[in-house]
């Protein structure tokens, strides 16, 4: 609370001394000049900026929603009756906008040509998660690889995530 200072001052004052607890730096104390600005005030001052511009960037460029795509467990491929190449997938969304209008995501997919993504659109409540079934078939040709990279888009008004996963064939089909 300081208020040993003051008291200190007011009883040393009067015997004619100064006082025992005050408020500065050995360089003071010593009578030599006290540096205000000193390096590592400048590079405080730049980590903190640093810091600062980090957060604000990462603050601008967050998708408020959060969206993963896993293979459903059991199958890597299946063959359907028709002869197209399926694969099943889950994706689990979750809107984190705190906004208690209903937001609509739709999807899309790139990478796989001649490729047919089922999957409706989903309509989720602000801080609502969802786990959808996504089928993707594809008719099989000679140069459908047995492991291709493909990417999901998932899309609403909130902003766009990409999401990287790979669609399997089976050993005979392909290269």
């Amino acid at each position: 609370c300081a208020r040993c200072i003051d008291a200190c001052v007011s009883v040393m004052t009067p015997l004619k001394h100064e006082t025992l607890v005050a408020y500065g730096s050995v360089a003071e104390s010593e009578g030599r000049e006290v540096r205000r600005w000193r390096p590592r005030t400048f590079i405080y001052a730049g980590l903190l900026v640093a810091i600062a511009a980090t957060m604000v960037t990462l603050a601008s460029i967050r998708t408020p929603f959060e969206a993963t795509v896993n293979r459903a467990p059991g199958t890597l491929f299946t063959q359907d009756a028709d002869g197209f190449i399926r694969n099943t997938f889950v994706l689990r969304l979750t809107n984190t906008d705190p906004n208690p209008d209903p937001v609509t995501f739709t999807f899309s997919l790139d990478g796989l040509e001649g490729g047919e993504l089922m999957i409706q659109s989903v309509d989720l409540g602000s801080n609502e998660t969802r786990t959808v079934p996504m089928i993707i078939r594809v008719q099989p040709s000679d140069d459908l690889a047995r492991t291709t990279n493909i990417e999901i888009t998932v899309e609403s008004t909130l902003g766009e995530i990409r999401l990287p996963t790979t669609f399997k064939t089976g050993a005979d089909l392909g290269s």
